[in-house]
């Protein structure tokens, strides 16, 4: 098919970054992209590096333009003038770094249904197209169990999910989130910040202690409850929603001691009346219940009411076009040093990519810093340019004021040494700190608990303890300065 106009430019985008016209789609790319993420951004830069000439297409069935994900739980509820526009990763002006090219297609909103890895040609929306290499970077889709997401239940992922999510909201809405990991706990410091009554369910507490020590775990725990989230303890089991307003009964509202009825107290009679009124009119965890409202069980029999549900519980990566094609497929799609998997001239990228880190092992990462740097790996590599993938990814989280970065296998299955800053009068203090995570006298990973600018040292010294292990590992206390 020749190519008319409309295929030599990117598609236009609308402020929320969603097209406003789709290109229409050639017969035969020198590179096609499956997925629409931030790996399939950095594969065009990598590819461009060395083909700049090169027809590229990046295939998603997400109808709105790539984003800079991090900011979905972070910036855009952080700052009240941030907009889903601002971390638009793709625009169609060349002045700007992001650009994606003349030679460049983003087919958005269509799904591909076949890859014959063979023929090098894949089904994009009922059409073959063939292809010279191929990129994998379809990313995770949320674990949502038996739930159904609807007008009240979320779940949280992509820009769409930022949108529907932030601008359902209201104050003082009651927002259950499950799950107390990495998404489900900076959620809950986002929705709280907006004004959201949250009660934020783990499976185990306190906070984060799958990832961080007791020390710094407790101390979380204490900062989420003091600024007003209700933390509790227990595992997802089901939702339902209200049909009818349940008429309270005398039993069901809490029963203040009647005040002294004397001239002085009558205010705060009157206070107190119309904050029974507004109790009565919004139901709370006492057991009333409207219409919309949700009940959210735990599988101890726990009742939460709710006027919205996010499910935060993990991720699972989308390897189905994998599988298909016949590609080796293990916790993610196994690929090589070079990014490339099983097939030829097939390759994969970011939250799909089961990889060889030169540090650790085989692992798969669901992070940031992974699909851009494995992205741009890929891009090259596709283009005639690779070189071996060494770089370890590390990830970053903010928790209301407290911040830290993290690099390696951050989990508390390994021995922690925890370097504490102290107070004034020589006690620990928990703002700051550097943990290390050790498995045999070997450095798994690194976080660094409010402090900064610190990564490329733990990543020197995950790799000096992989050649030569310590003897003991309260010595590596002090290897990186607390400020």
């Amino acid at each position: 098919m020749a190519a008319d106009e409309t295929t030599q430019n990117a598609p236009l985008l609308d402020p929320t970054g969603s097209p406003i016209a789709s290109p229409s789609m050639e017969e035969s790319y020198d590179h096609v992209i499956v997925g629409g993420g931030m790996a399939a951004v950095k594969a065009v830069e990598g590819i461009r590096e060395v083909s700049p000439e090169a027809t590229v297409a990046v295939v998603s069935e997400d109808v709105s333009a790539p984003v800079y994900r991090p900011d979905l739980s972070k910036r855009l509820w952080a700052e009240d003038e941030a907009s889903v526009q601002d971390s638009v990763l793709v625009t169609t002006d060349e002045k700007e770094p992001a650009a994606p090219g003349l030679n460049t297609h983003y087919l958005l909103g269509v799904e591909v249904s076949d890859l014959d890895p063979e023929a090098h040609t894949l089904v994009i929306a009922g059409k073959t197209v063939s292809y010279g290499s191929l990129l994998l970077a379809t990313g995770s889709e949320p674990i949502t169990g038996q739930t159904q997401v609807g007008a009240r239940v979320h779940t949280y992922r992509t820009a769409s999910d930022f949108r529907r999510l932030h601008g359902a909201v209201s104050k003082s809405d009651r927002v259950v989130v499950v799950g107390g990991g990495y998404i489900g706990t900076e959620l809950a410091a986002a929705l709280t910040g907006v004004g959201a009554q949250v009660t934020l369910v783990s499976p185990r507490l306190p906070l984060l202690s799958h990832m961080l020590p007791e020390e710094l775990a407790e101390a979380v725990q204490k900062d989420y409850e003091e600024r007003g989230v209700r933390v509790v303890e227990g595992r997802y089991a089901s939702v339902t929603e209200a049909e009818h307003v349940a008429e309270p009964t005398e039993e069901d509202i809490p029963q203040d001691p009647e005040p002294a009825q004397d001239e002085s107290d009558e205010p705060a009679a009157a206070e107190e009346t119309g904050q029974q009124e507004e109790n009565l009119s919004r139901p709370s965890d006492y057991g009333l219940r409207a219409p919309g409202v949700l009940t959210v069980t735990l599988e101890d029999g726990t009742e939460l009411n709710a006027d919205r549900l996010v499910l935060a519980l993990g991720v699972q990566p989308r390897t189905e076009l994998a599988e298909f094609a016949g590609i080796t497929v293990e916790d993610g799609v196994v690929v090589d040093q070079m990014l490339q998997t099983s097939a030829q001239d097939v390759y994969a990228a970011g939250d799909i990519a089961s990889y060889p880190d030169a540090l650790l092992g085989t692992r798969r990462v669901e992070h940031a810093d992974a699909a851009e740097t494995q992205g741009l790996a890929a891009g090259r590599a596709m283009a005639g340019q690779g070189e071996a993938y060494t770089h370890t990814p590390f990830f970053w989280g903010d928790l209301f004021d407290a911040g830290y970065e993290a690099i390696g296998e951050i989990t508390t299955d390994h021995t922690t040494v925890v370097d504490l800053a102290e107070d004034a009068s020589g006690a620990p203090d928990t703002s700051t700190a550097v943990v290390y995570y050790v498995d045999g006298g070997t450095v798994r990973g690194v976080l660094l608990w409010n402090v900064w600018d610190s990564l490329p040292k733990a990543e020197e010294l995950m790799r000096q303890t992989k050649d030569e292990p310590v003897e003991d590992p309260e010595q590596l206390k002090g290897r990186i300065p607390l400020g």
